[in-house]
């Protein structure tokens, strides 16, 4: 799991704002589907 994205992910989530996944991805070096994998289980409640 990767925490740097997590804790992006996290803040959106917690200023109840939907993400630009293909921004953030660009921003953290990945895949646009991972920011949104990790955006999902986020809202979800399912993150450790």
């Amino acid at each position: 799991m990767r925490k740097d994205v997590l804790e992006g992910v996290l803040r959106h989530i917690m200023n109840d704002i939907q993400p630009n996944y293909a921004a953030m991805a660009k921003q953290y070096n990945c895949d646009y589907r991972t920011v949104k994998r990790y955006y999902e289980a986020g809202t979800k409640g399912e993150v450790e």
